[in-house]
């Protein structure tokens, strides 16, 4: 003869619906950090991206009597049939087509555009380069002939329309409502669209 409690057979119903409410509770409030800690891992590989470019551009400009590349020209480019682009002028000194696109955005190529003030200007003509912008967060999926060849970005205040209207978009501000800029010295960070949204920033003879 056995004495003591019986053996238990298992959870009753009540007890596994007390379980699938705490694991469903966990998970709402556990995945959108996740995704929130997914899409800043994408927006620090964005930067790192957007930053070797901008390096590489520093070297374009030291090899080319101290003169940024041409935003465009005439001429068939790895992105366009029509185009060779800035990227294409800087690719000798990245050997990488990846850092050209977003991880944010991987269905177009490229991500980025480069400040159309600066096409083919002296970098001597620059005041306080650490404000200036030289490249930014750019792009249209939707609509890629928006804008020309998806390469050059235009800011201006002076002219009304000239500002690319792209800015604006949601593939442009694609990292929590702001982009990713490098700038004329060299350094690469996330600037929120009212930090930059002055001439000061866009035309390099503008001083502060």
């Amino acid at each position: 003869m056995q004495f003591g409690l019986p053996k238990r057979q298992g959870f009753t119903l009540i007890e596994l619906l007390v379980v699938i409410a705490i694991i469903s509770i966990l998970a709402s409030i556990l995945f959108p950090v996740f995704s929130r800690a997914r899409a800043k891992a994408r927006q620090t590989a964005c930067l790192s991206n957007q930053n070797q470019l901008d390096k590489a551009i520093m070297m374009y400009i030291q090899d080319a009597d101290e003169s940024f590349p041409l935003t465009w020209v005439p001429g068939v480019g790895h992105y366009s049939a029509t185009q060779c682009q800035w990227y294409d002028a800087i690719h000798e000194y990245t050997r990488n087509w990846e850092i050209d696109i977003c991880p944010e955005i991987k269905i177009i190529d490229p991500g980025y555009g480069m400040n159309a003030a600066l096409s083919g200007q002296s970098q001597g003509i620059m005041y306080d380069a650490a404000k200036k912008v030289v490249l930014i967060d750019f792009s249209d999926p939707t609509n890629p002939s928006a804008t020309t060849g998806q390469c050059q970005v235009n800011w201006d205040p002076n002219y009304p329309g000239v500002r690319d209207l792209l800015l604006d978009n949601q593939y442009a501000k694609r990292h929590n409502g702001g982009y990713n800029v490098s700038f004329g010295d060299g350094h690469s960070k996330f600037q929120l669209p009212s930090s930059i949204d002055s001439p000061i920033y866009w035309d390099p003879a503008t001083q502060s």
